[in-house]
């Protein structure tokens, strides 16, 4: 009886580990920083940084700079959009950059007002 505890506990141990083995993904991740400014050079504060394929969006705070970490993986397309300016998308490659800092983007008024 005590040897079949033993061997199922052993098959049970070996089962756990190889799920958990399957579920160790990590993700590098790339962190791109910078500012957005209109076209006159001044700094905007509350524009919408959304990375696409991803739910996570941050904001410029009030000096125009913002942080934002996205997957390492092939090409990332940031969008950054502003009420009274037209959106602007930037494409990186994740693969040729190990991080992208002080990424300046204008952003040029829609003509809307």
């Amino acid at each position: 009886m005590k040897q079949k505890l033993i061997a199922f506990v052993l098959i049970l141990s070996l089962g756990l580990s190889s799920v958990t083995a399957g579920n160790d993904t990590h993700v590098q991740t790339l962190t791109v920083s910078g500012i957005v400014q209109d076209e006159n050079g001044e700094t905007l504060a509350g524009v919408a940084i959304k990375i696409a394929g991803t739910a996570e969006v941050v904001y410029t705070d009030i000096e125009g700079h913002y942080e934002i970490s996205v997957p390492k993986t092939g090409k990332i397309s940031i969008t950054y959009s502003s009420i009274s300016y037209k959106d602007k998308e930037v494409v990186l490659d994740a693969n040729k950059t190990q991080t992208s800092d002080n990424l300046t983007v204008k952003l040029e008024k829609n003509g809307i007002l």
